[in-house]
């Protein structure tokens, strides 16, 4: 049977279920959309809360919706990859073993340059509003006085989500360039597979583990680095926590693992 005679097939409907040779898309032209539907349940087929698809970003996500807010996400596709997958199903391979006596509890902590927005709601554990910069960003492009900005890498993350793809950065050195020459430029990453990605609002949802991931630099006051930092443009800082998540600027979040007594 010719294509245009075809009325239903799977490949274009494949429910909860992904077949030989398929694949979820994001057809740009039509704003079509090949999902994955689970089941509202084991015994009951029809549609249920949870849809796994691809995002009309570039490069692209995967994002699981739970009706219409976000449940879960990649990081953006690096031509063989979604960045940040491995390091989550490593997660969800450790954590599904604990017993019942050892509870997982979500914990916040700021970056380097960023302090709590409200340190007593921090204190009691409220976390809802996030951090703010310790020292405001004075940007003047490419000054090199004592105004001028620098960046300070975080390692093994997965990207913040709302990135932009800078397709003009044909290697790291322009993207790093292309970002301090821009004031509105809050982030960056030069990734393998897919090249310059650059921030421009509040780093959200990046995971953090203790290797693999790529590397994101973060723009601070110059004042922020001391020491031998200040005289370096970018500044590494490999963090020991085995993970956290972003969930608002410079709000990072890691899993603690506590024993009942």
């Amino acid at each position: 049977m010719f294509r245009e005679g075809i009325i239903w097939e799977s490949f274009e409907h494949p429910g909860d279920t992904m077949l030989p040779y398929s694949s979820l898309m994001y057809n740009l032209d039509t704003s079509k959309n090949r999902v994955l539907t689970c089941w509202k349940s084991d015994t009951d087929p029809s549609p249920g809360d949870f849809v796994l698809q691809i995002t009309p970003q570039v490069p692209s996500q995967a994002i699981t919706m739970r009706g219409s807010t976000p449940y879960w996400r990649s990081g953006p596709w690096a031509k063989t990859r979604f960045t940040g997958i491995p390091q989550w199903m490593k997660h969800i391979q450790v954590h599904s073993a604990l017993s019942r006596t050892q509870t997982a509890s979500p914990k916040c902590k700021c970056f380097k340059g960023f302090v709590p927005r409200d340190v007593e709601k921090w204190k009691r554990g409220n976390w809802t509003d996030g951090c703010v910069r310790r020292t405001e960003l004075h940007c003047q492009g490419n000054s090199t006085g004592k105004d001028a900005n620098v960046f300070h890498a975080v390692a093994n993350i997965k990207p913040p989500d709302f990135y932009e793809f800078v397709a003009s950065s044909g290697n790291a050195e322009d993207c790093y360039r292309g970002c301090l020459q821009n004031c509105s430029c809050l982030a960056f990453a030069y990734i393998r597979g897919i090249g310059c990605l650059i921030w421009k609002q509040e780093l959200m949802d990046v995971m953090q583990v203790s290797k693999g991931g790529e590397i994101l630099s973060i723009r601070l006051a110059r004042s922020e680095l001391g020491g031998n930092e200040r005289n370096k443009t970018i500044a590494a800082s490999v963090v020991s926590l085995s993970l956290f998540v972003i969930l608002g600027f410079g709000c990072v979040w890691f899993l603690e693992i506590q024993s009942e007594t």
